[in-house]
């Protein structure tokens, strides 16, 4: 593992291994996306519960979400890449802020502008 500028952490395979890729059906690492402040606000009550500092807050696991599921998509892989993404203070402020459990969901709010990190913005490219 490696640290790309202070933001994030993430895996780097063998020399002369495939990269990872949203198309490709033989992927090395599946992504996670995983919230820092997403919805916290009533606990496990609120179904829009989602990220880091929901679990801080009551102890309940974060609610990520996974690029594959294993038992669906083709070229799920068990190594994992964090994708860290943080919702922008307009996007909360005009409530935007939800639960996100598709990809490319993720993807698009993050060209959109209403999340943000490196990472996700990077792949935001390939959003439909």
């Amino acid at each position: 593992m490696s640290r790309d500028r202070g933001e994030h952490f993430s895996l780097h395979v063998c020399a002369g291994s495939r990269s990872r890729s949203t198309t490709s059906l033989e992927a090395l690492v599946e992504r996670i996306f995983i919230a820092t402040n997403g919805p916290s606000e009533g606990g496990c009550n609120n179904p829009q519960r989602q990220g880091l500092s929901a679990a801080l807050l009551d102890g309940i696991r974060p609610n990520n979400t996974f690029g594959g599921i294993p038992t669906i998509a083709t070229d799920y892989s068990p190594v994992w890449d964090a994708n860290l993404y943080e919702w922008t203070k307009d996007a909360i402020e005009k409530g935007h802020r939800g639960l996100l459990t598709e990809e490319f969901r993720i993807l698009k709010l993050a060209r959109d502008g209403y999340i943000t990190d490196r990472t996700v913005r990077r792949s935001a490219a390939l959003a439909p």
